[in-house]
Formats: C-alpha cells, sequence, structure tokens
C-alpha cells in the first residue's frame, strides 16, 4: 500500500467532511426539519379542534336548556295519553258545534308508531258550505286542538244541494308506550 501525499490527506480529509456534511444534511436535518413542519402543521389542527370542543361545551347548557324547550311544546302539541279516541271525538264535535256544523261517519283507525309517538288517524265527513269547511279547516290546524289534518277531500254536495261534501282525515299525536302497553294498544 502506498502512502498518500499530503495533498491527497487534505483532499481525502475534505471529501470525508463533505461527505459527512452531505449525510447529516440530507439524511438527518431536512427529514427532521420537515417531519417538524407536518407536526406544526398538526398541533395547529389539534389547537383548533381543542378550541372547537372548548366552545360546543360551553354552548352545551344553551343546547340542553333548547331541547328542554322543544320537548315541552312537541308535549303541548300531543293528545292526553288518557283515551284518545274519545277525546279526538269530542274534539271533533265540540268544533264542529261551534261552527254550525253536523259531522256524519267518524271513523277513528288503529294507533300506528311513528318517530317516537303514536298516531292516532280519525277520518270524518261534513256537509256545508266552502266558507265554513275552510274555517273548521283552518280551526283544526290551530295548535290548541292538537289535532292535525291529514288529508282533506271535497266533492259536490247532493244534487239540488249547494253544499259541499267533506271527508276530513285527522290525526293525534301521543307519547309512544313501552314495552308491552305498545301490544295492548293495538289489542
Amino acid at each position: 500500500m502506498r502512502q498518500l501525499s499530503a495533498r491527497e490527506r487534505v483532499l481525502l480529509a475534505v471529501g470525508a467532511v463533505a461527505l459527512v456534511g452531505f449525510v447529516y444534511i440530507f439524511g438527518l436535518l431536512l427529514p427532521v426539519r420537515d417531519r417538524a413542519g407536518k407536526l406544526a402543521h398538526t398541533e395547529a389542527l389539534l389547537c383548533a379542534k381543542i378550541e372547537d370542543a372548548a366552545r360546543i361545551y360551553q354552548e352545551t347548557a344553551g343546547i340542553e336548556a333548547d331541547i328542554a324547550a322543544v320537548r315541552a311544546q312537541t308535549a303541548e302539541l300531543m293528545f292526553p295519553a288518557a283515551d284518545v279516541r274519545v277525546g279526538v271525538m269530542r274534539e271533533i264535535d265540540r268544533l264542529a258545534s261551534e261552527l254550525g256544523l253536523t259531522v256524519t261517519s267518524v271513523r277513528p283507525e288503529e294507533a300506528e308508531p311513528v318517530a317516537g309517538s303514536l298516531k292516532h288517524p280519525t277520518t270524518f265527513r261534513v256537509e256545508s258550505d266552502f266558507g265554513r269547511l275552510m274555517r273548521l279547516l283552518y280551526e283544526l290546524e290551530q295548535p290548541t286542538h292538537r289535532l292535525w289534518v291529514a288529508g282533506l277531500e271535497i266533492s259536490p254536495g247532493r244534487k239540488g244541494s249547494d253544499q259541499l261534501q267533506a271527508r276530513f282525515y285527522v290525526a293525534a299525536y301521543t307519547p309512544a308506550r313501552r314495552g308491552g302497553e305498545a301490544d295492548d294498544a293495538k289489542a
């Protein structure tokens, strides 16, 4: 093996230092810098999510109050859970009496579950002029009556009469019963 000259030793040392520097910069420093940038971006995203979660947590009391208010309004719009069929018939009769109408063919149907409540549909017929029918429709839709109009069919009255015949489809809602009580309602 031959001895290296001073010039070759300097070149070899400079090459070794350059190689170590190159490996240090491209093998260690640049990847760490890229990873640090990605971590800083992830940290910013997580801080934003923490701020959103803190804001939502602070709004929780207000949201719970809103939910309670909506539940109270829903309870007011539902029919009392006692004998719904009788209550609906009394309500229809009372409204018809107030408007001077005669109700015929009242047909309550079986209750059916709908989104956490029970729907109690009822069909009834009325014969009257158009104005009174519209007034009955308006009154049925008022929240104080707790009846919801599901449909309305209007047809001409008997021959020689200027009255119209109307078939109203209304529904009353009650809170759904739990367990075996729902089966008892169907029986």
